[in-house]
């Protein structure tokens, strides 16, 4: 790394921070891709393992969250009921993690250490499934 010579551990710190901040000043034009990129291999199910077996779990394990999340954004946001003081708190929480993913890597591993948000979204979107269901088997669509 060009960074080995630093003297300390914080010159480092400030060299690559210096180096990243010139990289992107140079490459504005390929800003809005790249994080367009990063924020896909954020929320998407980590492929590039090489363990077939870990990449086929966490596309099991992870896609049905995903869905989850994704219906709880599209009906959260369509009623409102994503709109509140309330879960602006958990918004906040989880923008700080997304702004994260953005600036560094964008790896799902970010994504991971907010589990407990991502279960708060899809357990929305799991009731808003549940209620739509319900009501069309109360309206005899699935009679």
């Amino acid at each position: 790394s060009i960074f080995k010579t630093a003297p300390s551990e914080v010159a480092r710190d400030h060299e690559e921070w210096t180096f990243g901040e010139n990289w992107v000043k140079g490459h504005l034009a390929a800003m809005p891709l790249l994080v367009v990129m990063k924020l896909s291999r954020f929320w998407l199910p980590e492929v590039s393992s090489g363990n077939r077996l870990y990449v086929l779990l966490d596309l099991l394990t992870y896609t049905p969250y995903l869905l989850l999340i994704i219906w709880a954004a599209i009906t959260g946001i369509r009623n409102r009921q994503l709109l509140t003081r309330e879960w602006a708190v958990v918004h906040a929480a989880f923008a700080a993690t997304l702004i994260t993913a953005v600036v560094f890597w964008g790896s799902p591993r970010f994504r991971d250490a907010n589990a407990p948000l991502l279960v708060l979204y899809a357990t929305f979107g799991l009731m808003q499934l549940i209620g739509l269901l319900e009501s069309r088997r109360r309206r005899g669509v699935y009679s």
